[in-house]
């Protein structure tokens, strides 16, 4: 409440610069991150469509291993996958959901479930994952924690009394992601220096403006004096400043009028008690009127 008042006994034209400037700048930070999160969101799932196109060409591809058993040729286009530069880990599952072929032999031998801790994916995606797999499910997922894309889908056998195998692929857009973010904050960076330097010139001439007309005023009222001609304040347009010079105006015009009233009565009262023959004259002048 102190500073609501301390902001009330700051002249009007500064309040102007203040709010002027304040509201620009606050419709450019919220242009800006409107437009970051619009193009970050853009690039990624462009990006994401991308790996979703190579996981069905890998899928087709492994499968057609899977029927000859080339398990050698399974590795080998994995680790050409993993050539793509989103591409953090691609495995193939046996029946048991366990990995059995992986880019990263670490992960031989474990449940998906530990791939996913390892990976630091959330809980509740791990949770999917071990879902998915249970219920012999494809599955699409993109972790926002970890900015991570995992895709599930089993890989069909000719001998369809064998339960699937499965192609897992996790894709990392931490690092993409951040990229995107910096890269639209220095494109922004030049447009919001201009929007600034606008903001400000704005400001500055309302403020100026404003300051000017209300000067202009307030000397009329410092330098009035009864005793000389009215001299009007000749400010124009139809605002708010322009009606009070205008009003100001009418109110020196009746000062002129009462003091000149106030000088006539003051001159006769004092030529009748000087007993001068003026007030004869003064007397007749008011009877003839």
């Amino acid at each position: 409440m102190d500073g609501f008042r301390n902001f009330a006994r700051i002249p009007i034209a500064l309040k102007i610069f203040v709010v002027v400037v304040f509201g620009l700048l606050a419709q450019v930070a919220t242009l800006q991150l409107y437009t970051l999160k619009q193009t970050t969101d853009s690039h990624l799932a462009t990006r994401i469509d991308e790996v979703k196109s190579l996981f069905v060409q890998a899928k087709s591809a492994i499968e057609f291993m899977n029927t000859q058993n080339r398990l050698d040729a399974m590795e080998e286009y994995l680790s050409l996958m993993k050539t793509h530069s989103e591409v953090a880990l691609a495995m193939v599952l046996d029946h048991h959901g366990v990995v059995e072929t992986s880019t990263n032999h670490n992960y031989v031998g474990v449940v998906p479930q530990q791939v996913a801790q390892s990976l630091k994916l959330s809980p509740a995606s791990a949770q999917q994952i071990s879902d998915a797999l249970s219920s012999s499910q494809g599955l699409t997922l993109f972790d926002q924690t970890s900015k991570k894309l995992v895709l599930i889908g089993p890989i069909v056998d000719a001998n369809l009394n064998n339960s699937p195998k499965y192609l897992m692929i996790l894709a990392d857009y931490a690092q993409a992601s951040r990229y995107i973010q910096n890269s639209t904050m220095h494109a922004f960076t030049p447009l919001f220096v201009i929007m600034l330097v606008t903001a400000l010139l704005v400001a500055l001439i309302f403020h100026v403006s404003i300051q000017k007309r209300l000067q202009k005023i307030f000397r009329h009222f410092d330098t009035y004096n009864s005793e000389q001609d009215v001299a009007l304040i000749e400010i124009s347009g139809m605002d708010e400043l322009s009606e009070l010079a205008r009003r100001s105006n009418r109110l020196f015009q009746d000062l002129a009028s009462s003091h000149a009233a106030t000088k006539e009565q003051k001159d006769y009262f004092q030529a009748l008690f000087e007993g001068s023959p003026m007030p004869l004259s003064l007397l007749m002048k008011k009877a003839i009127f």
